[in-house]
């Protein structure tokens, strides 16, 4: 409810360049994938940037990544989903920190 309204307009028309068949098999996809597995096989620094507003992805999911990868650098944000475009500077800010951890190792 509080997102600037150029972001909602710019939300709503990319929604309108993508067929609804697309968009419904976007959401199976993503509704049905299971990446655990293949999580458990990563042997490159991961970073999890929480938004702690998000309503679609849920806290279990990371504390489920945190259970599969512990070496998981996680962050979050008071923010809803699409934190990113929500809070890119918060978000940049929390990146760098992250690459720059890794330059010092």
């Amino acid at each position: 409810p509080d997102a600037p309204q150029d972001m909602v307009d710019a939300v709503r028309q990319a929604g309108r360049y993508v067929n609804p068949e697309v968009l419904a098999r976007r959401v199976r996809a993503v509704l049905d994938g299971d990446a655990r597995d293949d999580l458990t096989k990563v042997d490159v620094p991961v970073l999890y940037i929480r938004a702690e507003h998000d309503r679609l992805v849920r806290m279990a999911c990371a504390s489920e990544i945190q259970r599969l990868r512990p070496a998981t650098s996680f962050f979050s944000i008071a923010a809803p989903h699409l934190v990113l475009q929500r809070e890119p500077r918060q978000a940049a800010g929390m990146i760098q920190r992250f690459t720059d951890g890794l330059n010092e190792k």
